[in-house]
């Protein structure tokens, strides 16, 4: 590390609910944060949007706010650095202009068509798996998106010229210059995983020219320096670098530590995530095991991602808890605090219920798009409170299934880091030890895993650090959660009734979702 004066490094998390703004200290501390909401719009089934404009209104006026709250000079910040959300498609014209007001973005599933075709002329979706490594469905890619604007919007795609993920919309806005990461590249669907190149079989399968897609960079690469213009209206002094970072998924993967074998992580934010770290990609058609890059250079991110995780208290929340909010907002208490109290008290656990958790269908470790949630096991004793346990039970056993799938695959996991707002309940990170019967970190860093990520890239990119082993030093600080034996033996099996569950009401599932 260098000996410089006080330095502060300015991350951004361009997410899918809004952009959060963190500045860190170059030892590592998290020096402030705030965060600026946007809208998302949803103009037909299926589409889902955004606007780019937006999450650069928010940038602007989150980089200001948050300059001004913690009382740091522009001249102090030594970088600026990303993560964002991933799947994007981005039409920009040659002077960087938006070409279209709404742009789809990652959980939009409009391009049915185009995904159906490109997987009939790349010769089946296991070759598209063998060439990408993507295991997610294929119209939620980057490349279905482009295709549906050439087939839907044709003049859009003539004067497109690149397409940009979200985050570097953002770059572009701050330097002009059009590029894109191998993480964030990664999953695309268009990147060769193994040559980690743009895939030329994907893109003559798909018509989509090579020539509308950006420069690829390693996270820690300075991707440019911000420009006179995007100083006027952010603050920040010109000519500042600005580092690449990474997509949502790798950034929140380097954050939480996971720079070598045999630790994994836990996200819990409105979805539910795992991934792993190698030194090459592991194909499976079977579980669909997605492979990103990792912000390592020549390194890979092995990743399995629940659509349903904190979201599934949420709903409890706001369904079942009306009386409970409006306390909690009287005595000043946050409502998941409250909601546990009594749930806390419950001496049997587990319960015997079964919440199968897809609240939003698809994702691991089924990828079913029908899938739907459901409790098995409700009776006249049964009480709100059983209910939030067995809510946070399903959500863990899911997870459980996920990770037996890697055991499957031979990549061990000796413990787990913990990351997201869920992981503040102390009760959801236990039952997750007794589920996965491994011991369980809680980050200092919950919600600040993608930005505490974005600016270790940006530290490496300068050269405040060498190198990412000073994760290592950053994340010392944890509380852990060992697994209780006796009710390990319960959850296992919980967790084969869990999937005997699922298996029987995937059928089902499948015809509910012919019922409109």
């Amino acid at each position: 590390m260098n000996n410089k004066m006080v330095k502060y490094i300015l991350t951004h998390d361009i997410g899918t609910t809004g952009n959060k703004a963190s500045i860190f200290g170059i030892e590592g501390n998290l020096v402030g944060s705030c965060y600026e909401p946007y809208e998302t719009f949803y103009p037909k089934r299926f589409r889902v949007e955004q606007k780019p404009m937006d999450w650069w209104y928010a940038f602007c006026k989150s980089t200001k706010e948050l300059l001004n709250s913690t009382n740091i000079s522009p001249n102090d910040i030594e970088v600026v650095s990303f993560s964002g959300q991933m799947m994007g498609a981005i039409p920009v014209d040659k002077s960087g202009n938006l070409l279209r007001d709404g742009v789809l973005i990652w959980s939009d599933y409009s391009p049915i068509s185009q995904a159906k075709r490109l997987i009939d002329e790349i010769g089946g979706w296991d070759n598209f798996y063998k060439i990408t490594g993507g295991g997610q469905l294929v119209e939620n890619y980057s490349i279905a998106k482009i295709m549906w604007y050439k087939d839907n919007e044709s003049e859009i795609y003539k004067r497109t010229y690149k397409f940009l993920h979200a985050k570097d919309f953002i770059i572009n806005k701050l330097t002009g210059n059009y590029c894109n990461d191998y993480t964030d590249a990664s999953n695309s669907g268009y990147m060769d995983i193994n040559k980690r190149e743009y895939s030329s079989e994907i893109l003559e399968a798909s018509g989509i020219s090579n020539e509308k897609l950006p420069s690829l960079n390693e996270s820690f690469t300075i991707a440019g320096k911000v420009n006179k213009e995007a100083s006027k209206l952010t603050q920040l002094p010109e000519g500042l670098p600005v580092v690449e970072g990474a997509g949502d998924v790798p950034a929140a993967n380097f954050g939480a530590g996971v720079i070598n074998e045999g630790l994994s992580y836990i996200y819990i934010g409105s979805a539910n995530w795992t991934g792993v770290y190698s030194k090459k990609p592991i194909l499976d058609p079977e579980t669909r095991l997605v492979n990103f890059c990792h912000v390592i250079p020549n390194a890979y991110a092995l990743h399995h991602t629940a659509y349903t995780g904190g979201i599934a208290k949420q709903w409890y929340k706001d369904t079942f808890c009306n009386i409970e909010n409006i306390l909690s907002n009287n005595i000043d208490i946050n409502i998941y605090d409250l909601l546990e109290l009594e749930t806390e008290k419950l001496k049997d656990r587990p319960t015997n219920m079964i919440f199968i958790p897809y609240l939003r269908g698809g994702g691991a470790p089924y990828h079913n798009i029908n899938s739907s949630g459901s409790i098995i096991g409700l009776n006249l004793a049964v009480k709100k409170e059983h209910i939030l346990l067995a809510i946070m039970e399903g959500v863990a056993l899911n997870f459980g299934v996920m990770i037996d799938n890697f055991k499957r695959l031979g990549i061990n996991i000796d413990k787990f880091n913990a990351i997201g707002g869920g992981a503040k309940s102390r009760l959801w990170m236990q039952i997750y030890s007794d589920v996965l019967n491994k011991e369980i970190n809680r980050s200092i860093y919950l919600q600040e895993a993608n930005t505490l990520g974005a600016a270790i890239a940006g530290g490496i990119g300068v050269g405040i650090y060498k190198n990412e082993k000073i994760l290592n030093n950053i994340l010392s600080k944890m509380d852990t959660f060992i697994p209780n034996e006796e009710i390990v033996l319960k959850y296992k099996e919980l967790k084969n009734i869990f999937i005997e569950a699922y298996n029987g009401l995937e059928k089902t599932f499948n015809l509910l979702s012919r019922i409109n």
